[in-house]
């Protein structure tokens, strides 16, 4: 639980961040960020008084392509897919 609670620390200090930097830069703010942002606070709270828990999966994927650049391409479509970032 402990690496979870880091992660979501992370995850707050990048949109936070990124919030500013858009404010200091005269930027029009991002909704979604700020909705990021909040959603993120939210969960903290939760876990926090143990109203959710966090369950962590993992998922092994095998890849088949006939060069480089064609396992990169199938990669980045997976990982896209996923959403991971």
């Amino acid at each position: 639980m402990a690496r979870g609670r880091f992660h979501l620390t992370e995850v707050i200090k990048y949109h936070q961040g990124a919030i500013l930097a858009d404010q200091r830069l005269g930027r029009v703010p991002d909704p979604y960020l700020q909705a990021a942002l909040d959603d993120a606070r939210e969960l903290r709270d939760q876990l926090a008084r143990s109203q959710v828990r966090i369950f962590q999966y993992h998922l092994g994927v095998t890849i088949w392509a006939d060069s480089l650049e064609e396992l990169n391409r199938q990669t980045g479509l997976l990982e896209n897919e996923l959403g991971i970032w």
